[in-house]
């Protein structure tokens, strides 16, 4: 019996470290596809603030983009969106996107609060399949990265970011 026991205890305990190793070699490829596909700009979709799905169609060839992952909730994005209004003269020419898995409402609420609802450069999408990871890997909120006009990623930052940082590399 202590036999079985022993036994069952390995085989559990092996299959268990199976599973995390093959989980942990499954996110480390996955992270890998998205570092390498971020590197320009991804075909991502989103859906805008109708609800209707947007790709790449949204962005403006030839100028820079920053895309901008927040939450409406979190409070360096709230000091984030009101850093962006601000100096938003600093970014003139450079396309925004705001990309939230937050509810419509939610979005809207952040976009007038922040007084960004007011800038043609400025458009608000919905993550509501939760895919951002899946074209630019993990990431934490606020998260900005920065595409030239190439649209190739010059920089990507992870947390608040000063305007005049993103200022500075487009």
């Amino acid at each position: 019996m202590k036999k079985i026991l022993a036994f069952s205890l390995v085989l559990i305990l092996g299959g268990g470290l199976g599973y995390m190793i093959y989980h942990i070699v499954r996110v480390k490829k996955q992270t890998d596809i998205a570092n390498q596909n971020k590197q320009h700009l991804p075909d991502f979709s989103f859906f805008d603030l109708n609800d209707v799905k947007k790709g790449n169609e949204v962005v403006k060839s030839g100028a820079p983009v920053v895309i901008i992952y927040f939450n409406n909730d979190c409070e360096y994005c709230q000091r984030e969106g009101q850093q962006l209004n601000a100096n938003m003269h600093m970014l003139n020419g450079t396309q925004i996107l705001m990309v939230s898995f937050n509810t419509v409402n939610d979005i809207k609420q952040y976009a007038k609060a922040n007084q960004l609802d007011q800038y043609k450069q400025v458009t608000f999408l919905r993550d509501k399949e939760l895919k951002f990871t899946h074209w630019f890997g993990n990431c934490s909120i606020p998260s900005v990265f920065v595409y030239n006009a190439q649209h190739q990623l010059v920089k990507e930052f992870y947390g608040e970011v000063k305007i005049e940082a993103i200022k500075a590399l487009i």
